[in-house]
């Protein structure tokens, strides 16, 4: 069983806490306090590494925590009934096994309430009273506190600091930290609450700062800031631009991150599409299919290089579960690798293909189950938009993902003889190919993209760029699995069964991942 030390250090006058565990380290000197710790459980590795709940794991083995998103209730009738609905809410998260549970917090009248907007309301319940709840004191899901307060930020900080001393037995203890959180646009309450941790060195090292970005604001120096900050996380939207150059960015520094919120609508493409990149997902979707979404045993193939030496000949890929596969690089016919340090919107190693040179990586006959469709997604930025196509020619194609030859599917750029640019997802069903698509000339070669095709085998073909599907033209409706082939996936190209690969593609890849995609 795996044991987990928590160290803090003093920055200046601010404490900042890292890891997990109980030892506390002032400027004065070592050993000033040593709380009392418990034998503590804990079975979860990375970023929870210190939280006693078994967090569901990937296909790859990575724990991701699921929050219920706004655990609370403030009613029109007053804070008494507020109590009473919000833990009947709280209750139902428990039954469903919430890993993180998310209450937001504003101060009025001198009182901490559970409340989404600081507008001058108390009809909340109070912090405290949900706190004293036995049914949420006995369970051991980890708090996600969101500080609203948009004034007084030293004040709330202590009140929230006091509340959680005083009940220390139940929170912000050894396998159950509790996480602290606010928008950059009210940082003020994690910059006071850091100012005050050394006076609390019973609970101090058990609490994380995590910074919240509005859509599309969060950039490297912002990510770099947090961290220069001594802070402990970032949450970004779900649906932002350049996410995993982001999420990349964010993981080389050490820091978690959250995404949110999860809707309830296509809530499983969402967790699919970054179950292997992020920490935790805030969730308006069913908090227990979300977690059944994130262990689900559907993988196919994974593939992330951000994190991977640009060097060498060869890299890591995942094909049904955590086991290591590998795949050339950087020799004739494959991709080369790239390292990206300064972009915003790459972040780390990609692959780069060019269709001029013919370069593809194939993989493996990776068959979906007899009923089922795919889920395909890639990370990806393209050199090439098919602005005219090679040699003059009426239309043409480039493969971003496929495992097409009258079977399977195709991830895709296509031009037609008219012009018309697409972007298109394709699985072979009812007798053909049957596609979702979208205009490219809503992309660009500056941005990178995270793209999704998905069909379930019963329903739609359907499309997103970025985890959305606006602009997008998804297909009728069909009720059968979609035909296998006998070709290998692959990236940057069109399989050919018995000759060589056609349609390759220009551009750089940092992710791509293939799953069996059933009706959710």
């Amino acid at each position: 069983m795996k044991t987990h030390i928590l160290r803090c250090w003093w920055l200046g006058s601010l404490i900042a806490v890292v890891g997990c565990g109980a030892e506390l380290v002032s400027a004065e000197g070592a050993g000033e306090y040593a709380p009392e710790t418990q034998a503590t459980a804990l079975v979860n590795d990375g970023y929870w590494a210190d939280v006693s709940k078994p967090f569901p794991l990937t296909p790859r083995g990575h724990a991701v925590g699921i929050c219920s998103h706004n655990t609370y209730v403030d009613s029109i009738l007053g804070s008494a009934r507020s109590l009473e609905s919000t833990l009947s809410r709280v209750q139902a998260a428990i039954a469903a096994d919430v890993d993180m549970i998310e209450f937001d917090l504003k101060e009025q009248n001198g009182q901490v309430y559970v409340d989404h907007d600081d507008d001058g309301g108390s009809t909340g319940a109070l912090l405290a009273n949900v706190l004293d709840s036995p049914a949420l004191q006995a369970d051991d899901a980890v708090l996600y506190l969101e500080i609203k307060e948009t004034s007084s930020h030293a004040s709330i900080a202590r009140k929230i600091l006091d509340i959680l001393d005083a009940r220390r037995t139940w929170y912000a203890r050894a396998g159950r930290p509790v996480f602290i959180r606010s928008f950059h646009a009210t940082r003020a309450n994690l910059l006071e609450t850091q100012k005050l941790l050394g006076q609390y060195p019973a609970i101090s090292p058990y609490l994380r700062l995590h910074v919240l970005f509005s859509a599309n604001q969060a950039t490297h120096g912002l990510i770099q800031d947090a961290f220069s900050r001594g802070w402990h996380g970032v949450e970004f939207p779900y649906a932002d631009a350049n996410i995993l150059s982001k999420i990349a960015y964010a993981k080389s520094l050490g820091l978690g991150v959250t995404l949110w919120t999860i809707p309830v609508n296509f809530g499983e493409v969402y967790l699919s599409n970054l179950r292997e990149e992020v920490d935790a997902f805030v969730v308006d979707y069913d908090v227990a299919k979300a977690r059944a979404v994130v262990s689900e045993d559907n993988q196919l193939l994974y593939l992330s290089v951000w994190k991977q030496p640009a060097s060498g000949t060869s890299i890591r890929y995942h094909q049904t579960n955590a086991t290591t596969y590998t795949a050339p690089v950087n020799v004739a016919g494959a991709p080369s690798t790239l390292a990206d340090g300064t972009g915003e919107n790459l972040y780390g190693t990609s692959l780069v293909f060019s269709a001029a040179s013919a370069l593809s990586m194939p993989f493996y006959d990776a068959d979906t189950a007899a009923g089922q469709g795919y889920f395909v997604s890639a990370y990806v930025n393209f050199d090439d938009l098919l602005t005219s196509c090679p040699g003059g020619a009426s239309s043409c194609t480039m493969a971003l993902v496929s495992k097409s030859e009258s079977g399977a599917f195709a991830l895709e750029l296509f031009r037609s003889s008219t012009g018309a640019r697409t972007l298109r997802f394709g699985v072979h069903v009812a007798g053909g190919y049957q596609y979702a698509t979208r205009s490219l000339s809503a992309l660009n070669g500056t941005n990178s993209y995270l793209i999704t095709g998905a069909y379930d085998g019963n329903g739609q073909v359907r499309l997103w760029v970025d985890n959305s599907s606006s602009g997008t033209t998804q297909s009728g409706s069909f009720t059968e699995g979609v035909r296998n082939s006998d070709v290998p996936v692959t990236l940057g190209a069109d399989p050919q069964a018995g000759a060589s690969p056609r349609f390759f593609l220009s551009g750089k890849v940092q992710m791509v991942q293939v799953l069996r995609w059933g009706d959710h």
